[in-house]
């Protein structure tokens, strides 16, 4: 199937189509769970596009960077999301910036600096306030309630996590609400509320087993 998308594009020179399709490819290896193939296609897919100077390729980057936080090789996403950054602000794309900024965020608390990681959530969320992305506000919210909650503050985190589920309720979100439940559901484990966890959690495997999202069913099932 690989094959039969990228052999064409490959042969026929057309570097941009090419690069879509690698990083097509990777991302959705990346939701899979397949994470090392993932990465691999993604930095394959900026490669390219940078050679190719095609206007997406700040996205491949984006979704690099992620790749390198399930990875759990921080640094070297927080390099590519920096990047990724600067190439949205250049391009005046405030909408791709504060994906790169809530993703930065990511980076931080995985490194252990979680209060910073909040200021990065922060940020972001300001900037999709002002563009009305609502979307982009759940993301943030949900972020800043793991962030609040690796803080210890696990009052404030569920107070940001249900404004963010109630924001992808709105919107019919279902990835959105799989990976915000089970952060709510490790909120409401630290207040020693384990009854309300636990329905959170099974809450969490249910919906994203059922739309196969595996990476959000492991994430649940830690819990």
């Amino acid at each position: 199937m690989r094959n039969a998308c990228l052999k064409p594009l490959h042969d026929l020179g057309f570097k941009a189509e090419y690069s879509v399709c690698l990083h097509n490819l990777g991302a959705n290896a990346s939701f899979r769970g397949e994470y090392e193939t993932g990465t691999d296609l993604l930095e394959q897919a900026v490669l390219i596009g940078r050679e190719s100077n095609f206007v997406l390729w700040p996205t491949y980057l984006l979704w690099l960077g992620h790749g390198y936080l399930l990875l759990g090789e921080y640094e070297a996403g927080l390099s590519s999301l920096e990047k990724c950054r600067e190439l949205f602000l250049q391009q005046g794309s405030l909408w791709g910036a504060a994906f790169a900024i809530s993703k930065i965020g990511l980076a931080y608390d995985g490194m252990g600096d979680h209060l910073k990681a909040l200021e990065y959530h922060q940020e972001a969320l300001t900037i999709f306030e002002k563009l009305g992305n609502i979307a982009g506000k759940g993301y943030s919210l949900s972020r800043m309630s793991m962030s609040a909650c690796f803080t210890g503050n696990h009052h404030l985190a569920i107070r940001f996590g249900e404004e963010a589920y109630q924001l992808f309720e709105d919107i019919g979100h279902r990835w959105g609400l799989a990976s915000t439940l089970p952060r709510l559901g490790f909120a409401y484990l630290g207040l020693g509320e384990v009854k309300n966890a636990h329905t959170h959690f099974i809450r969490a495997v249910s919906l994203s087993q059922s739309a196969d999202m595996i990476p959000m069913s492991l994430f649940a099932l830690a819990g």
